[in-house]
């Protein structure tokens, strides 16, 4: 289940990135990381996650970019392909207003 709330975290991101372009919208898969849910021989920095989400949040988007997917603990975690497709970034959204009933704001209100 883990597995599929990245893929959905991963494929929102990149949705909100498309078409929000003035906003910073990217994932992170943390890694293996010592939490309760991790366990305490989990092999990665809980540090190195904090660090990238921090410089997410607060960087320049022109350093961060948007509509990315970062692996906190370096090396190359791929996405899956697929979430880079254009409808399956529109299904998801058609779903979640389905599910919440509320409809997703193309346009960024704060901003014109």
């Amino acid at each position: 289940m883990l597995i599929l709330n990245r893929l959905m975290d991963l494929i929102l991101a990149l949705a909100v990135a498309k078409h929000w372009p003035e906003v910073s919208s990217n994932a992170v898969s943390p890694g293996w990381v010592k939490t309760k849910m991790g366990g305490s021989s989990a092999p990665d920095s809980l540090q190195k996650a904090d660090d990238m989400l921090s410089w997410l949040a607060t960087g320049d988007q022109k350093e961060t970019g948007s509509g990315k997917y970062y692996a906190a603990q370096g090396g190359r975690e791929g996405a899956h392909p697929r979430a880079k497709e254009e409808g399956v970034q529109e299904e998801l959204l058609r779903i979640c207003e389905e599910i919440s009933g509320v409809k997703f704001c193309f346009y960024f209100p704060f901003y014109g």
